[in-house]
């Protein structure tokens, strides 16, 4: 059997070294949860924003339909003519679908919220 007096600080420096890998994982803890929560918070805001644009789409789309009844009226009156009332449909059928891929998009980022706050689940996506 052999014993070594002087192991030359071998476990000493074993310990220094397993101490500083014990801080760098830390750390990198530490940020990964500053990084997530950061995300979450961006998704959060994403999908407020998205909420509040598809409001304004709705309210730019009903303008749209009652210009559209205007131009319609306005027309059958005689005060306009069919180029006038062709454009006041199309810009309705824009109105219309601007709307819609606002939806698809506020869709879109509410499921990034769910999948970000791990919520995402069947009963959540009835709603």
């Amino acid at each position: 059997m052999q014993w070594e007096l002087f192991s030359g600080l071998k476990h000493t420096n074993e310990t220094h070294i397993a101490r500083i890998e014990k801080n760098i994982i830390e750390e990198e803890k530490s940020d990964i949860e500053e990084k997530l929560e950061l995300f979450a918070k961006k998704v959060q805001v994403n999908f407020d924003v998205k909420n509040q644009q598809l409001i304004l789409k709705a309210q730019e789309m009903q303008v749209a339909k009652n210009s559209l009844n205007l131009a319609i009226k306005s027309y059958r009156e005689g005060l306009i003519s069919i180029s006038d009332r062709l454009q006041t449909e199309t810009e309705y059928q824009n109105a219309v679908l601007n709307y819609y891929n606002f939806v698809a998009q506020q869709r879109m980022v509410a499921l990034d919220l769910l999948i970000s706050t791990g919520s995402l689940q069947i009963e959540n996506l009835k709603n």
